[in-house]
């Protein structure tokens, strides 16, 4: 999405809290607008009141935490997005966010644990199988990473990152052509790709 598209869902989230000003779903969605738009101190004041609305609201705790790890801190973002799983244990994107700071902080062991559980609640979801991925590249276990990205670009063939880290992977594996192929395909979804 642009930006302008974010703007205007502000507008009409802004239109729809006027009629339901204590809707604590449409809160949380304008916060994800706030945030998408890098505005933390709207996102979070809407959070706030999402969740003095409806206490344990796991997406509130959820987004919370993701304008915590946009603003850099680690910490208040995992325990946002800890209170988010404790509220919903089985809100996969909860388990991606928690995947994501446990790989951040290089306890690649949870980052594993946790974004195989999500996988197991959601199968079909290629940016869980990316960052599964990413997880086995950083832990230097390349042949999973290598399925993983099979996977990733098996259930989104348009999945960028996962093209070009499956052929940075066959290239360092020593199958050149097919590394080389991956990458040409995947500065072809997304040119910016290889800077």
């Amino acid at each position: 999405m642009r930006s302008g598209d974010f703007s205007e869902a502000v507008v009409v989230f802004d239109r729809l809290l006027r009629h339901a000003p204590d809707h604590p779903e449409i809160l949380v969605q304008r916060a994800e607008a706030h945030a998408a738009l890098n505005n933390f101190s709207a996102a979070m004041a809407d959070l706030d009141l999402a969740l003095q609305l409806s206490p344990g609201l796991a997406n509130a705790h959820l987004n919370r935490g993701r304008v915590h790890r946009l603003s850099g801190d680690f910490q208040r973002a995992m325990v946002e997005i800890e209170a988010a799983i404790q509220a919903a244990p089985d809100l996969v994107p909860a388990l991606e966010e928690r995947a994501g700071l446990h790989m951040e902080s290089s306890d690649l062991e949870r980052a594993w644990i946790d974004a195989e559980r999500a996988i197991r609640l959601s199968p079909g979801d290629a940016e869980l199988h990316g960052l599964l991925g990413l997880i086995h590249l950083r832990a230097n276990r390349h042949s999973l990473a290598l399925a993983a990205f099979d996977r990733a670009v098996h259930f989104d063939p348009a999945l960028d990152y996962a093209w070009w880290w499956r052929g940075e992977l066959k290239e360092a594996m020593g199958n050149l052509p097919g590394g080389a192929g991956d990458k040409a395909h995947a500065v072809h979804l997304n040119p910016a790709i290889a800077d």
